[in-house]
């Protein structure tokens, strides 16, 4: 994300993967938007933290095709790509500007914006990973009265996982509500702002947070469930494709 020639110099990487060079003029690192002009489901999905959040974008890339969904859109930079911290609002690690969640003023934001107003009745499904949680898979919208449709999927997901373990280990889903749960609830997500009813020009600042139910939902993954089924470490109840069976039950 950036002018050509202006582009920040890239982090140090612990994780091995190779950042383009930024002096490269023909790198800008906006990401990737595909819709469907003849969708057979209400549904848009996205992944913002591709590499970091290993195979989130091979997950989003997955359920738009399997369900025939609106929109994907997928972040063009690394969440770390560059040592400039980002402006915005944040509640645990340091942000960095060429985090899409984390920072307003980018183009993955304005075309999610853009996206989401679009119409009032597709949800966005959005893919994130953690290790932090003791959930397999936690959904949230960012505030404690997430209605139905949330814990109807965290339903889903486990009954998928529990047809497909055939009495191996089964998925535990939860759901951020009034009980609390896994703190990684997507409530500094410039998206999630968004949706929650926040105009543009305060999504990025402390004192605003989601301030109602929407129809973004924040999914947090832990590695096995990000896992494809062919994976030599993957188990049958606990990978993507259980996860995306279960969304698919949801909103058929």
């Amino acid at each position: 994300e950036g002018v050509p020639g202006h582009i920040p110099a890239p982090a140090a990487h612990s994780s091995g993967v190779s950042i383009t060079d930024p002096a490269d003029p023909t790198r800008r690192g906006w990401g990737t938007f595909i819709f469907d002009a003849q969708p057979q489901r209400a549904l848009s999905f996205s992944a913002p933290h591709l590499k970091d959040d290993i195979e989130t974008e091979q997950q989003a890339i997955e359920a738009y095709f399997a369900s025939h969904a609106r929109t994907l859109l997928v972040a063009g930079t690394d969440r770390d790509q560059n040592t400039t911290e980002a402006p915005c609002a944040r509640s645990q690690r340091p942000y960095f500007e060429s985090d899409v969640s984390h920072t307003a003023e980018c183009v993955f934001q304005i075309a999610f914006e853009e996206i989401y107003s679009s119409d009032a009745s597709t949800w966005h499904i959005q893919f994130h990973g953690n290790a932090s949680c003791s959930e397999d898979v936690f959904l949230s919208n960012g505030v404690p009265n997430p209605g139905a449709k949330l814990r109807t999927l965290a339903t889903n997901i486990t009954a998928a996982s529990t047809a497909a373990a055939a009495g191996g280990r089964v998925i535990v889903a939860g759901v951020f509500d009034a009980s609390g749960g896994c703190t990684a609830r997507g409530t500094d997500n410039m998206q999630m702002r968004f949706a929650s009813g926040l105009p543009h020009a305060d999504i990025c600042q402390d004192e605003h947070v989601p301030i109602g139910p929407s129809r973004f939902i924040h999914v947090e993954q832990r590695r096995t469930v990000r896992r494809a089924p062919s994976d030599p470490d993957a188990t049958r109840g606990v990978n993507r494709a259980v996860v995306l069976a279960g969304i698919l039950a949801t909103f058929p």
